[in-house]
C-alpha cells in the first residue's frame, strides 16, 4: 500500500523533473531562435546577389558552345541543387537549357529554401567548386550560400526542432503523469475521509433539514438564534456534530464550514446586532445553502445580488417543492420567485367551477408534474379522488413489479 509520505515524495519528484524539462525547453527554444535567425540571413543574402546578376551576361553565356570550367563547375552546381544529383550537368544539355529560360532561371534560384538537400547531396556539390580558384562570381557566391543554408539546416535547425519536440512530448507526458498522481491523491483523500464524513451526516442533515421544514414561518432574526445557538446546543447534547462540506473535482474534500467544538458558549455572548448580521452567521447560511442546492445556484445569486434573507426565502421554498403537496411559502414571497425561477402552469379558482378545475389539475397531478394553484381555500373535494386514485394506482404498479 502507497503511504502519503512516498505520495508526496513521487509528486515533488515529478514536480522538479517537469520544472528542469520545462527549463530545457526555453533554453532550446532561445537556440532554434537563433540558428532560424541565422538561415534567414543567408537566406536574404543569398537572394540579393541573384537579383545582382547581369542578364545581358547571362544571355550571352547561352550562347558559348565550350564554357571555362569555372563557368561550367558553377552551372552545373546549380542545377544539382535546382534539379538533383543525378541530372544531366554537361554544359551542351544541362547547363545551356537550365539558362534557356532566364526569367525561370531566376526564379528557381529565389525559391532555393523549398529545396532539401541531403547531407550527401551537399558534399557532392561542394567538391565540385572548392576544385578551381575564381570565386568572385554572384553564381559562385550563392551556390556557397545555398549550402551554407542547408547545413546550419540540416546540422542545427532540424536537431534542435526534434529535440524540441521530443523535449516538448515529455513535458505532455509529464505533467499528464502528474494530473494522474494529483487524482490519486485526492480520490484517497476522498475515500480516507469517507468514514468521517458520513459520522457527521447525522447532525449535518438534521440541521439542514430542520431549517428547510420547520423554519419557513419565521422571521429573519428568528431563524438565525435558532440555527447558531438553540439548535447548536441540542446537537452538542447528543453527541453529534454539524459539518457542511463538499467535493471539489480538483481538490477533494473541502470543509465549507464546521462547528467548533471549543467555542461552546461563545455566540451565546454576542449582542444581538452582532449575532444577527455578524460573520458567524452569514458563514454558516452560505455553507447551508450551498449543501442544501449546490454551487451554482448559490453562486448565481451572489452574482444577482440577492440579500441572504432572500436566500433563506428562496432555498425553503424550492427544498419544499421536493416534498409535494406540502409547500412553505415564507412570508408571501412563493409568488415572486415561481414567477422569476420557473415556468409552471396556474390555474385560478376565480372564474371556473370545480370540474373545469379538476380537469385542470388532472393531467399535470397524473404525470408527476409541478402546477401552481392561487386563490383557493378548500381542494379537499376535488383532490381527494385524484389523490386515492393515485395512491391505488402506485400500489398496484408495485405489486405488478412495475
Amino acid at each position: 500500500m502507497i503511504t502519503a509520505e512516498q505520495q508526496i515524495r513521487a509528486y515533488k519528484s515529478q514536480t522538479q523533473l517537469i520544472v528542469q524539462l520545462k527549463r530545457l525547453l526555453s533554453e532550446y527554444e532561445l537556440t532554434e531562435e537563433k540558428n532560424l535567425y541565422k538561415c534567414l540571413t543567408i537566406i536574404t543574402d543569398a537572394r540579393k546577389l541573384i537579383e545582382q546578376l547581369d542578364m545581358k551576361t547571362l544571355q550571352e553565356l547561352r550562347l558559348v558552345t565550350k564554357a571555362e570550367k569555372s563557368v561550367e563547375d558553377t552551372l552545373a552546381a546549380i542545377i544539382m541543387i535546382l534539379k538533383s544529383s543525378t541530372a544531366d550537368i554537361t554544359w551542351q544539355k544541362g547547363a545551356i537549357r537550365q539558362l534557356a529560360n532566364l526569367y525561370r532561371f531566376i526564379k528557381e534560384t529565389q525559391l532555393f529554401d523549398k529545396i532539401n538537400l541531403t547531407q550527401e547531396h551537399i558534399n557532392l556539390i561542394s567538391a565540385i567548386i572548392n576544385n578551381f580558384q575564381l570565386k568572385n562570381t554572384s553564381l559562385y557566391k550563392w551556390v556557397k550560400r545555398v549550402l551554407q543554408y542547408h547545413t546550419v539546416l540540416l546540422k542545427k535547425v532540424r536537431p534542435i526542432q526534434q529535440k524540441y519536440k521530443e523535449i516538448e512530448d515529455d513535458v505532455l507526458e509529464q505533467d499528464q503523469k502528474l494530473i494522474l498522481l494529483d487524482n490519486k491523491k485526492r480520490i484517497s483523500k476522498i475515500f480516507e475521509t469517507s468514514v468521517e464524513r458520513q459520522s457527521r451526516l447525522n447532525g449535518t442533515c438534521a440541521i439542514a433539514s430542520a431549517f428547510s421544514i420547520y423554519l419557513g414561518p419565521y422571521t429573519y432574526g428568528f431563524r438565525c438564534l435558532m440555527l447558531i445557538v438553540h439548535w447548536i446546543e441540542c446537537i452538542r447534547d447528543r453527541g453529534m456534530t454539524i459539518v457542511f462540506d463538499q467535493i471539489s473535482s480538483i481538490k477533494g474534500p473541502i470543509i465549507n464550514w464546521q462547528l467548533d467544538p471549543i467555542k461552546e458558549k461563545l455566540l451565546q455572548i454576542f449582542d444581538e446586532q452582532k449575532l444577527f448580521g455578524g460573520p458567524e452567521y452569514l458563514q454558516m447560511l452560505f455553507s447551508l445553502l450551498k449543501f442544501l442546492l449546490g454551487d451554482q445556484i448559490y453562486y448565481e445569486w451572489l452574482n444577482d445580488g440577492v440579500l441572504p434573507s432572500e436566500m433563506e426565502n428562496h432555498t425553503i421554498i424550492i427544498t419544499s417543492i421536493e416534498y409535494p403537496p406540502l409547500l412553505i411559502d415564507p412570508f408571501g414571497q412563493y409568488d415572486q420567485w415561481m414567477e422569476k425561477c420557473y415556468n409552471l402552469q396556474k390555474i385560478h379558482f376565480d372564474n371556473q367551477s370545480k370540474h373545469d378545475v379538476a380537469m385542470s389539475i388532472e393531467q399535470p397531478f397524473l404525470s408527476d408534474s409541478e402546477i401552481y394553484i392561487k386563490n383557493c381555500n378548500t381542494l379537499d373535494s376535488v383532490l381527494y379522488p385524484l389523490v386515492q386514485w393515485t395512491a391505488t394506482s402506485h400500489e398496484s404498479n408495485s405489486n405488478d413489479g412495475r
